[in-house]
Formats: structure tokens, C-alpha cells, sequence
């Protein structure tokens, strides 16, 4: 069973925050989680929330535009797949709202809407 959490909730529990950011969310959410896999991937987004983007082997220089690209990509991927409620995946969100200049993102997400976004999501 895939854990869902309702991101209104969160909301509504402290409207001042984002779930995204809010470590006590996701370790709410670990509690209630019914499989070790959705409470490692909850340890970790609580994790990430707490000390920011963690290092990535894969983009080991200093320009990280690959890795904000790649976790916007694995963002969309992610809802496309499980839907815009499913709490993982906004362990990718986290870490491009993070790296990424905001107006790349502006730019990608109106990419996205339009159907014209050069990746395949």
C-alpha cells in the first residue's frame, strides 16, 4: 500500500508553513506510514527538510544546473505517476525549489502546462 497524505492537512493544521519544509509533517507521516520503504523515504524527506539538499554523486562540480534540472524532471515524472498527493515525491520538489532559480522554474512549469517541455515526462 503506497502511503497518500493529504497536503491540505498540513495546511490546514499551520497555514503559515509548507508542507515541504516542515519536518514535524513528515515525521507524522512516518508514524503512519504501513511499509519500511514509504517510512525510509518519509526519514529521509524529514531529513532533507531539515539540513537542505543533500550532495548528489552525480553532479560533483560546483554548477548544479544538471542536478535542479534532473529533480524537476523526476518531479513531474513522479506526480505523473502517483499523483500530485503522493508525499515522496515532494522529496524532488524540495530539492529544485532549493537549487534552481525560481524564474527556471516559472519558466519549466508554464513549459509543462503549454505540453511543450523538452524532456519526456
Amino acid at each position: 500500500v503506497i502511503l497518500l497524505l493529504n497536503r491540505e492537512h498540513c495546511v490546514a493544521m499551520d497555514p503559515e508553513r509548507d508542507c515541504i519544509n516542515n519536518a514535524g509533517f513528515y515525521k507524522q507521516a512516518e508514524r503512519e506510514a504501513s511499509s519500511e520503504t514509504e517510512k525510509r523515504t518519509l526519514r529521509e524527506l524529514r531529513k532533507a527538510s531539515i539540513r537542505g539538499a543533500p550532495y548528489d554523486p552525480r553532479y560533483p562540480n560546483t554548477n548544479q544546473t544538471k542536478y535542479c534540472w534532473q529533480n524537476f524532471v523526476d518531479f513531474q515524472r513522479c506526480i505523473k505517476v502517483k499523483g500530485e498527493d503522493h508525499v515522496p515525491c515532494d522529496y524532488f520538489k524540495y530539492i529544485y525549489s532549493n537549487m534552481c532559480p525560481a524564474t527556471w522554474v516559472e519558466q519549466w512549469n508554464e513549459w509543462v502546462d503549454n505540453g511543450v517541455f523538452p524532456a519526456r515526462i
